[in-house]
């Protein structure tokens, strides 16, 4: 059985990001957990607190620290179940395209769009 992952990262904790992170939580059919990350911690916090007092639906959001070079411990944790199963899914020969209508993202548990 594949386990599901409702994964969304925010990067950056401004206006866009609290729309965004709202209209992903009340949109989702299942609980979401909602990563913010962005250079200033408290920011991230901010945004986070704002989004749970927003939201009228069950979720876990929690907010990292977004160094301006590298990454942390903490990113890999976050990112892990996205790299591993997209390991896994370019290992076996697949291709994730967000603009092929060919391509299914079930597989996937961080299918990204960018906006």
């Amino acid at each position: 059985m594949n386990k599901h992952y409702n994964i969304i990262i925010i990067i950056g904790a401004g206006g866009i990001a609290e729309a965004a992170g709202l209209l992903l939580m009340e949109w989702s059919t299942v609980p979401p957990t909602i990563f913010i990350g962005n250079r200033t911690l408290s920011k991230a916090l901010k945004v986070a607190r704002w989004l749970e007092e927003g939201t009228t639906k069950p979720c876990s959001i929690k907010a990292f620290h977004l160094p301006e070079e590298g990454i942390t411990s903490e990113m890999r944790e976050i990112l892990k179940p996205c790299l591993y199963e997209s390991k896994k899914h370019f290992d076996s020969g697949g291709i994730y395209s967000n603009h092929s209508k060919n391509i299914s993202h079930k597989h996937n548990p961080c299918s990204s769009t960018i906006w």
